[in-house]
Parts: C-alpha cells; sequence; structure tokens
C-alpha cells in the first residue's frame, strides 16, 4: 500500500493540474470569441503532459528536460490546425517544462498541498460569465463542471497525502487497527463526495437554479413593496397636514399590484422546501456513514493492537552475566578479561594436568599447587583461586586494580 501512494499522488497530482489547464485554456479562448477546445486537442495535451511527468523522472538535468520540452512544443505546434490554439499550445508547453524544472530542483519531491482550490471557482465564476455573455452553452457547461472536478481531484489527493505522512510517521502500527483506519478514512471522504453528488442530483432534479432565481426576484419584489408602503405612509402622513389626498392613488395601485401579482410567496415557500429537502438528505446521508464508521470502530480487536508500554526508569544496577563457557570467552568486559586471566592460568599447566568439567575450583587450585611444588617449591594460588569465585560466582565486577592484582597473581 505505502509502495503505491507515490504513484497515486503523481497521478492526482496530474489530473489536477490538467483540469486546471482546460478551464483556463477555454476562459483565453472565450475571450476572442474562439469555440472551446476540441476533443482530440484536450487529448493531445493530456498525452504531452503525461509524458512531461514521465521525462521530469528520467531527466536528471533541467537542460535535458528542455530538449524534450522544445521537441513536444514543435509537434504540438506542427500538428494543431487552430492559429490561436498553436501559439497558445507554446505557452503551455512552457508552464509543464517550468513545472518540472521546479519538481527537478525540489529533490525530484512532489510539494503537498497547502491551500483550498479556491482559484478554480473564482475561474469558474468567470468562465460561467462568460459563457452566458456570449451565448456560449459549452464554456458555461466548463464553467460548472470543472471547478466541481477540481475539488473532488484535491479532495482525494489531499486524503492520499495525509495518508502517506501517517504511514511514513507510523510504520510499526499493527495491522488490524491501520485497516481500520485506513477504512474510516475512506468512509469520510466518500461521505463527503456522497453529499456533494447528491445535492448536485437533486437540486438538478428539482430545478434548484430556477427556484434559487425565483427567490431573488421574490426577495427583490418584496423589499420593493415594503420600501413602497414606507414611502407610501410617509406620503399620507404628509397629505393629512397638507391636503393633497388624490395624489396618493397613484402610488395606492401600484402597492396593489404588486400584491396581487402571482407567485410572489409562492416562489419563497418552493424556495425554503427545496432546500430544507435537500438538507434532510445532506443530513441523512451523514448519518449513514457516522453509523457505520461507529460500527467499525466498535469492532476494534484490542488483542491485536501494538501496544508500547512505557516503563520507568530503571536503577542503575548490575546484572549478572549469562554464563559463558569456557572455551567461548569472548568479548572485552571486566568480568571475561578476569576469566580468561584465570583460564590462561590453568592452561599454563598443561603438561601437568588437565582440568575437566568435573573438577571444582578448589580441585584445579589443588592440582596447580601440587604442579607448581614440583616445578618451583612455594607457589600458593589459592587467593587467585578466591579472587576467581567472586567473579564467577558472586555478583563482583572486577576494577582495573581486581585485574591488575589478577595479573601478578596469575604470573607468580
Amino acid at each position: 500500500m505505502s509502495k503505491k501512494l507515490p504513484f497515486l499522488r503523481r497521478v492526482f497530482r496530474l489530473i489536477y493540474q490538467y483540469l486546471y489547464l482546460i478551464l483556463i485554456l477555454n476562459l483565453a479562448l472565450g475571450l476572442f470569441r474562439r469555440p472551446i477546445v476540441e476533443v482530440k486537442w484536450c487529448a493531445l495535451f493530456f498525452m504531452i503532459l503525461v509524458l512531461s511527468y514521465v521525462f521530469r523522472e528520467i531527466c536528471s538535468r533541467g537542460f535535458y528536460l528542455l530538449l524534450v520540452h522544445i521537441v513536444f512544443g514543435a509537434v504540438a505546434f506542427l500538428v494543431i490546425s487552430d492559429p490561436y490554439l498553436k501559439w497558445v499550445s507554446l505557452a503551455v508547453v512552457l508552464e509543464f517544462y517550468i513545472d518540472g524544472l521546479y519538481y527537478i530542483h525540489s529533490g525530484f519531491t512532489l510539494k503537498r498541498f497547502f491551500e483550498a482550490p479556491w482559484p478554480s471557482v473564482l475561474i469558474g465564476v468567470a468562465t460561467l460569465a462568460l459563457g452566458y455573455h456570449f451565448n456560449n452553452d459549452g464554456l458555461v457547461m466548463l464553467g460548472y463542471m470543472v471547478p466541481l472536478a477540481i475539488t473532488i481531484v484535491f479532495l482525494i489527493a489531499l486524503y492520499l497525502e495525509g495518508l502517506e505522512e501517517y504511514l511514513t510517521r507510523t510504520k510499526h502500527v499493527s495491522g488490524a487497527p491501520f485497516k481500520q483506519i485506513i477504512s474510516v478514512n475512506s468512509l469520510i471522504i466518500c461521505a463527503i463526495f456522497c453529499v456533494v453528488f447528491a445535492v448536485i442530483a437533486i437540486g438538478d432534479l428539482l430545478s434548484f437554479d430556477v427556484a434559487l432565481a425565483n427567490f431573488g426576484k421574490s426577495i427583490y419584489k418584496l423589499l420593493k413593496l415594503i420600501v413602497m408602503i414606507i414611502l407610501f405612509l410617509f406620503k399620507l402622513l404628509y397629505s393629512l397636514f397638507f391636503g393633497g389626498m388624490p395624489k396618493l392613488k397613484k402610488g395606492g395601485r401600484k402597492i396593489e399590484q404588486l400584491v396581487d401579482e402571482p407567485g410572489l410567496l409562492a416562489n419563497i415557500i418552493e424556495f425554503i422546501f427545496i432546500s430544507a429537502f435537500i438538507v434532510f438528505v445532506a443530513y441523512v446521508i451523514i448519518r449513514f456513514f457516522r453509523w457505520i464508521i461507529r460500527l467499525i470502530i466498535s469492532k476494534q480487536d484490542r488483542k491485536n493492537d501494538l501496544v508500547e508500554n512505557l516503563s520507568a526508569k530503571k536503577p542503575n544496577t548490575v546484572e549478572k552475566e549469562r554464563y559463558v563457557g569456557i572455551n567461548d570467552l569472548e568479548g572485552g568486559s571486566p568480568v571475561i578479561k578476569a576469566r580468561k586471566i584465570y583460564k590462561k592460568k590453568v592452561t599454563s599447566f598443561k603438561d601437568k594436568f588437565t582440568a575437566d568439567k568435573k573438577h571444582t575450583t578448589k580441585d584445579i587450585e589443588d592440582m596447580m599447587n601440587s604442579a607448581a611444588a614440583d616445578m618451583s617449591g612455594d607457589s600458593n594460588y589459592s587467593e587467585l583461586t578466591d579472587m576467581y569465585n567472586q567473579v564467577r560466582y558472586g555478583n563482583v565486577i572486577p576494577d582495573r586494580k581486581f585485574l591488575k592484582d589478577m595479573k601478578s597473581l596469575s604470573k607468580e
């Protein structure tokens, strides 16, 4: 799973960049009253962007990447037949190169998203306004659909980035809770998408845009009616003091026309009903996913979780070393050094006797004293044996003086 995440992040970053490109490209061409970009040219730009992502991983220097993008720009310029789109394609390829160059200089690492895709909403509104102004249905559709797609891709990419960061920081989490975390996070993202799609589908089915427009018109007329009533009351008070009652007939007729206008309150009630229904559906979807998430969390198996217990700091006590055979002495610890000194002294009498496992240190001491008596006459190894017993069977950790004394005794 962790190995696939970097690839998925690059895929969604590519789609995110491509959707922005399509939106800005059509907005720029729409300013010159040009039709929206044809599907085949959109496919060409997508292919160039994919190749740009591939070669930015291969090329180690910006110069090589520049040569590749020069070829891309030349191909796009020669293939595209639209004269406006020819020159725009060069700017598009240049943007691909700059983005790839920045990627190479940043150490071939994909930077994280830090801001929401709010520019896509502004560009989408501008595209919608331009489409309505020039009566271009294609621009209207792009201004409505592409920002929505960018937002969805952004949420997925942001989720993948957070998941990769979580995997990087928790490499030693056991499998069971990790799968539950993935399931819960995925359900949260799925719930967001379901709410968005459900709101869009119900709004389109119940003509929410028409209801919103009628609601705005009704509110405008209602405010206009309130202002006219206030002005009428001022005129009425003025007429009572200064005369001129016939002048109020014209204002009264306008108020009657606004009051009798059909659909004034009906539009407001329709908008409230549709809005309430959409909010209710969104609430039901959220409650459903909340129930599923709680069900997943409640079924956790704590026996399979990996829990690290933090113990208190242990006191600085001396631990007895494990048993090491006399023939397997390795290392440089003080205990091993003391045992090596004793072993070297015992093996120095190999011509006289051979120590065995059945011999005690007292037996070995007697055999060494007997052998030394035959050789020199007055050596006693009782003190050396006693020091060895303290290290071997006691809790004595020999220091430098202790080892020095053992060496001097072993040389006697």
